[in-house]
């Protein structure tokens, strides 16, 4: 599978965007529609072990050790593959600051093992990974702005008269 990438911009503050790539580490289903069980496995200072299983495109059990890093105006999830007999790689979700929003980036870097045959067309790798990044930001940009308790706007957890 060849590296693919995408990136959106996200129109939310940046701390929005990197609670929600938190979460998408504990709860990847609600993510990655294709996702059908996932379980953390290990939690350490420096990286969550996690487990998950997704049959499309291809029938995986993925292990991932996950790890934050800060970058230039953001932060990078890195989602590096454990003991896969398909792939070895990562994959990077990336948030960076720009202006008023998020420029939200997800790379795709898996490799099929020697020997292995990839299972995954790369027209299908690259919408998966396009998909992805449009999803999250619909969540979050839906998620900015809500509405509260007596017909009162709320806008990142700001009240304001609607």
């Amino acid at each position: 599978m060849p590296r693919t990438q995408w990136t959106e911009n996200v129109n939310v503050p940046f701390g929005r965007v990197v609670d929600l790539l938190r979460d998408k580490v504990e709860n990847p289903q609600k993510y990655v529609p294709s996702v059908r069980f996932s379980r953390i496995l290990e939690r350490a200072d420096s990286h969550v072990l996690r487990e998950m299983y997704q049959p499309y495109p291809g029938d995986l059990t993925i292990r991932e050790r996950i790890t934050e890093h800060e970058v230039a105006g953001g932060i990078d999830f890195v989602f590096e593959y454990v003991d896969n007999p398909t792939y070895v790689g990562t994959f990077h979700n990336t948030a960076v600051r720009a202006g008023d929003g998020v420029e939200l980036t997800y790379v795709m870097d898996w490799t099929p093992r020697p020997g292995v045959s990839d299972p995954i067309p790369s027209g299908v790798a690259e919408a998966m990974v396009r998909d992805g990044v449009q999803h999250l930001k619909r969540l979050a940009e839906a998620a900015a702005v809500g509405h509260g308790q007596g017909g009162r706007e709320v806008i990142d957890g700001d009240d304001r008269d609607a």
